[in-house]
């Protein structure tokens, strides 16, 4: 495969997005097949993909959007009462689906069931993220904008880009990266400063930043960049790659994969960027249980071996978090047994993550 926009990871598949439409591979990158299975769009207007749990969901321009739960071997769409078909992007925040399309910014807070649409008064949006409960907007050359009320009104922020393009933004904790049309930026105050990052390549392109614990990896028109516990001080490892505008990266196990728009997939160890603390992915979704189902008191979730979370989280069925147990509680346990009594009846969604891996199993409290 060539002309890849975009990779992701969802358990131990790689999801590709290309000229040709999206394929997998579930090999470690060896092999790739078609995932266009039943898409009923022209191939070339997939615009984004993104997951959640163990649901991978893509963007369209002209057909809206489309999930899938069977690993990419069938699509469903989801788009009842979305009034803008050209969607650009895809954003997960918190439980929530945020549609980037043309005419404006729209929500589903039940996983693409409905769609409302916010009215945000910001021009030509292009990405989305949150930190510490804000939400922070990009546009085309509209500049960067920041929400603390869940996108009822928007605070404009200021940062050295001429031109006011946004490009892409990132989060890692409290820090906020941004890569617009002048480079990289970051912020660790909310958005109130942000310093330029001088990578050395400032006068090209970036397209994607790849958060891997303390590392940092960019790519860009001219490879792969790497910053080892310093958001500077970068070296630049092409190893291999014979076409270097680098769109986008992703991890699966000890493995970094670089999609090139004219080459295709590479992949190298990470090892070779002096990475050796690699963690041990997250179990398939139905390798996890949660017994028993549906519940009344308690449930107990069974891991099959231990398993390094870094966190696990219950929502309700409207998107809101009612409980989060932290790592220090699930470090080394392969089972975990967690109340309820407190839960009302109903629907709820439980997600472990680790190391961007995540996985969502579903249960009802009944009594």
């Amino acid at each position: 495969i060539t002309d890849i926009d975009d990779l992701i990871v969802n358990r131990t598949i790689i999801y590709a997005t290309a000229k040709k439409g999206i394929f997998i591979s579930t090999n470690y990158g060896e092999n790739w097949k078609s995932a266009n299975y039943n898409l009923s769009f022209t191939n070339n207007n997939v615009s984004s993909i993104a997951k959640y749990g163990s649901d991978i969901y893509i963007s369209t321009y002209g057909a809206g959007i489309f999930f899938s739960s069977a690993d990419g071997e069938n699509w469903n769409p989801i788009n009842n009462n979305l009034p803008d078909l050209n969607v650009f992007k895809i954003e997960f925040i918190e439980n929530s689906i945020y549609a980037i399309c043309e005419s404006g910014l729209f929500l589903s807070t039940n996983f693409g069931e409905s769609w409302e649409e916010i009215v945000t008064g910001l021009e030509r949006i292009t990405c989305l993220t949150t930190c510490n409960s804000n939400i922070f907007a990009g546009t085309k050359y509209n500049g960067l904008y920041k929400s603390t009320d869940q996108c009822k009104t928007w605070e404009e922020l200021s940062i050295d880009v001429p031109n006011k393009n946004i490009s892409s933004l990132y989060t890692n904790n409290s820090d906020i990266f941004a890569i617009t049309s002048r480079g990289l930026f970051l912020s660790t105050d909310q958005g109130e400063v942000w310093n330029f990052i001088n990578t050395g390549y400032s006068n090209t392109s970036f397209f994607s930043l790849l958060l891997y614990n303390s590392n940092i990896f960019y790519s860009f028109f001219g490879g792969v960049l790497f910053t080892k516990n310093h958001v500077e001080d970068c070296f630049l490892n092409n190893s291999g790659i014979t076409c270097t505008e680098v769109r986008c990266l992703t991890i699966l196990n000890d493995y970094i994969y670089a999609g090139s728009y004219y080459g295709g997939v590479y992949r190298a160890k990470l090892s070779d960027f002096g990475i050796t603390d690699v963690p041990e992915i997250i179990p398939p979704n139905d390798e996890i249980t949660i017994f028993p189902n549906p519940a009344s008191s308690q449930i107990t979730i069974n891991f099959p071996n231990e398993t390094n979370y870094n966190s696990m989280t219950i929502f309700n069925s409207l998107g809101m978090e009612v409980k989060r147990i932290v790592n220090s509680d699930l470090l080394g346990k392969n089972n975990i047994s967690i109340s309820t009594e407190e839960l009302p009846n109903g629907l709820y969604y439980l997600t472990l993550e680790n190391q961007g891996n995540r996985v969502t199993k579903s249960f009802v409290v009944v009594r």
